[in-house]
């Protein structure tokens, strides 16, 4: 809204996927892309990272006891959030600068970081995701931190958009905004 208030004469078309999109196939004028990057041919600036943090509810700690060390994630229930289905991966960390993936039993996958989220709260088990979008479920206390000693790595967010010899005023503008807004906001880091 206020970046709206700021610009009125600008027209936004919003599109929230999950999917990766091509930037220039799809005449996209710009992503908002967290995550690897894995698209060629456009321009990356890098905005910041998502600080991430991992979660149970409530009630699946009640159920299923809260682990104490990453030893005990084998007695647990790991939801994943996947990108292909039948992909593989596990409970990630940070030894020292070093990822780190853990194997963990794992009988949820999505592909929606809406449904994977819904899936924690629906006490499916441990999900591991931006504070930025957490942050309220933790407040009331539906959801919980677990192994808040263990760090999670961030993920980096970027603006994608198309080579061109020169960046659009609205593009300047809605650039300039987002490093702003990442800026003030609770669970970014604007450098690493």
């Amino acid at each position: 809204q206020a970046f709206m208030a700021q610009h009125p004469q600008l027209i936004l078309e919003i599109s929230s996927t999950d999917r990766k999109v091509d930037i220039v196939a799809e005449g996209f004028d710009a992503v908002l892309r967290i995550g690897k990057l894995e698209q060629e041919g456009v321009v990356a600036k890098k905005l910041g990272y998502l600080q991430q943090v991992s979660v149970a509810s409530a009630s699946y700690i009640q159920r299923c006891g809260i682990p104490q060390t990453l030893r005990d994630l084998a007695q647990h229930q790991l939801v994943q959030y996947v990108t292909t289905f039948g992909d593989a991966g596990g409970f990630e960390y940070l030894d020292g600068q070093t990822l780190q993936m853990l194997p963990m039993p794992t009988s949820v996958f999505v592909n929606n970081s809406d449904a994977y989220v819904a899936a924690c709260r629906g006490h499916l088990g441990i999900i591991q995701s931006p504070l930025l979008g957490l942050n309220q479920y933790l407040k009331t206390g539906e959801l919980q931190q677990i192994l808040p000693d263990i760090m999670v790595p961030s993920m980096p967010v970027y603006l994608l958009y198309p080579h061109r010899r020169h960046l659009s005023q609205r593009l300047r503008l809605l650039s300039d905004w987002l490093t702003q807004l990442l800026a003030t906001g609770e669970g970014i880091m604007l450098s690493r």
